[in-house]
């Protein structure tokens, strides 16, 4: 649905049937309702589901992390969505990856369940023997599940047991509850000059946000402090742990590949290839 140009993309994924689209009066609004809308229209779906904010930044930082810290019953969110069709960027802006940072930085200080990515590929159209910018390969989830098959996949999902990925492997992800550590090993066929970081918030993360003004499209786009999504220790090999500290509120994983070829898209700088674990609390 749009509302003044802005545009609010989500999907349920695993279902059969289709309601009409939900406009309010706000994308918080629209989102929840939709959600709500969902969760009525499916409550009798064999097999479970997943409801998925897509791409918040689309087409020009259209939904911000405000959204989603306050509707924390939304569980996915599309973290890396084809970013060749980036648009251009704004300096102090948020990027995806702040996007992420920012939402679990506050939900994760309020006692509230974490936000957990997902990627495609966005594809709109294949051509043979082509990677066109809006074709396939360009992002997908591995996940952990016991068999091959629709209601597997879809509860290991819902368990958060999978990563994002835009062309590197993990052999494992393991986290400890019990010591608060993850753990991270990387298939070596991913290529050379692996670099693992561990990322995360301080519980003392600032909470003084700004507001960047534009006028080409009219925005109010949120600027937020640096300490909100930190690198908290590097790694560079094929395996990596970290432990997280009494003052951490969260820690999430990072693969790149820094000896194989990447692009940096100029709006969001998304790295490729590249890995992300869902985020960890004790």
């Amino acid at each position: 649905s749009s509302l003044d140009g802005m545009q609010v993309h989500m999907n349920f994924i695993n279902v059969k049937s289709w309601f009409p689209y939900i406009r309010k009066e706000d994308p918080a609004a629209t989102v929840n309702a939709t959600m709500l809308a969902g969760e009525k229209e499916y409550a009798d779906n064999e097999e479970p589901y997943l409801f998925i904010l897509n791409h918040p930044q689309w087409p020009y930082y259209d939904i911000s992390p405000e959204v989603l810290v306050k509707l924390d019953r939304v569980r996915f969110w599309e973290l890396t969505n084809n970013p060749r069709s980036a648009g251009p960027s704004v300096e102090g802006a948020w990027d995806p990856e702040k996007y992420w940072d920012v939402v679990n930085a506050y939900r994760t200080a309020n006692n509230k369940p974490v936000l957990w990515s997902t990627g495609s590929d966005d594809a709109h159209s294949i051509y043979p023997n082509a990677v066109c910018k809006d074709g396939p390969f360009f992002g997908w989830n591995m996940v952990r599940a016991e068999e091959l098959t629709t209601r597997a996949i879809m509860e290991s999902m819902l368990r958060g047991d999978f990563y994002v990925s835009t062309g590197v492997t993990l052999k494992d992800v393991q986290f400890c509850k019990e010591t608060g550590t993850l753990k991270v090993s990387v298939d070596p066929a991913s290529g050379e000059g692996v670099k693992i970081e561990f990322i995360g918030t301080k519980k003392t993360f600032g909470r003084k946000s700004e507001i960047i003004e534009t006028e080409k499209p009219k925005r109010k786009i949120d600027s937020y402090p640096e300490n909100i999504g930190v690198v908290l220790k590097t790694v560079d090999g094929l395996e990596g742990e970290y432990t997280l500290q009494q003052d951490d509120l969260y820690v999430r994983a990072r693969v790149t590949v820094t000896g194989s070829e990447y692009e940096k898209f100029n709006k969001y700088e998304l790295l490729m290839p590249c890995a992300w674990t869902q985020p960890y609390t004790k």
